[in-house]
């Protein structure tokens, strides 16, 4: 079964094409996005979540065309969504309902570890809130999961932690990062 499917796919930031022609078809449950930088990795990982409008060709993700249906499908992480700083930890997690089940529940414990729930997020510091938004994505996640260099600006236990979750996840990973995440994965170089 082809869970992901780009074909001829154009999308633009600002009037000018950042990822052009491409073309892309995989089966594969983790696929890795690399390419330089500028390339248009994040700008790829947006209009596959739904996230920004694609300015011609198709994106066919877990069955779904529609930019709302993949909306709902994926949980998103990135640096480039921004959370509303005026928002405590505790009312930006709210937003999501929690999930069961082993591996997620040592992966929150882990990750929110010494975060007071009651901080705002802007008073966070950086690992801080991508702990905290990572969360976000996998409470919300429903089948796939798209990361934008989810290991940025982490501890040692934050990495190994995601590390874990990530080798036991079930669903479609679909992520840029400069390391492998097991198991093997699928390549979209752009």
């Amino acid at each position: 079964m082809t869970s992901i499917n780009l074909t001829s796919l154009e999308i633009k930031r600002s009037g000018k094409s950042v990822v052009r022609g491409l073309n892309f078809v995989s089966s594969s449950s983790r696929v890795r996005v690399t390419g330089v930088n500028g390339a248009g990795k994040t700008t790829l990982l947006l209009a596959l979540a739904g996230l920004i409008p694609v300015a011609s060709g198709s994106i066919f993700l877990e069955g779904s065309v529609r930019p709302s249906n993949r909306r709902k499908l994926c949980g998103f992480f990135s640096s480039a969504i921004q959370v509303p700083g005026y928002l405590t930890v505790a009312q930006t997690l709210s937003f999501f309902d929690p999930r069961s089940g082993c591996h997620f529940e040592e992966l929150e414990s882990s990750l929110l570890r010494g975060i007071n729930f009651s901080e705002k997020y802007e008073g966070l510091s950086e690992g801080q809130k991508r702990r905290v938004s990572i969360v976000c994505a996998v409470r919300k996640e429903r089948g796939v999961l798209i990361m934008d260099e989810p290991f940025n600006a982490l501890d040692g236990r934050s990495v190994a932690a995601i590390e874990n979750y990530l080798e036991s996840y079930e669903g479609k990973l679909i992520y840029v990062d400069h390391r492998g995440v097991a198991p093997p994965e699928e390549v979209l170089s752009l």
